[in-house]
């Protein structure tokens, strides 16, 4: 299966954990990455500027979907999140 990507525009993006539990992110939009952010980690990455950063927990035996914020919301300009609302995931 093939799938088309109109928008290949990405952009350098930033997810801070800052709960006491493990996280796993999911980036979805044709490029399908996962990466765990263990507690107070902070996770750099690239995405496609349309793309969603899904945040999943665990609570005893399941996987629940904490969260799904736009990549845009999490742009990082200069080494500095930004909070504008216009390849691989790597913790720091």
């Amino acid at each position: 299966m093939c799938q088309t990507i109109v928008n290949e525009k990405k952009i350098k993006s930033i997810y801070v954990n800052d709960t006491d539990r493990m996280v796993i992110l999911k980036i979805d939009r044709g490029q399908w990455r996962e990466k765990v952010v263990y507690p107070r980690d902070n996770c750099i990455f690239y995405a496609h500027e349309d793309a969603y950063l899904e945040i999943y927990s665990y609570e005893f035996t399941s996987m629940i979907l904490s969260d799904r914020i736009p990549v845009k919301q999490l742009i990082l300009v200069d080494g500095v999140a930004s909070s504008k609302e216009n390849p691989e995931l790597v913790v720091v």
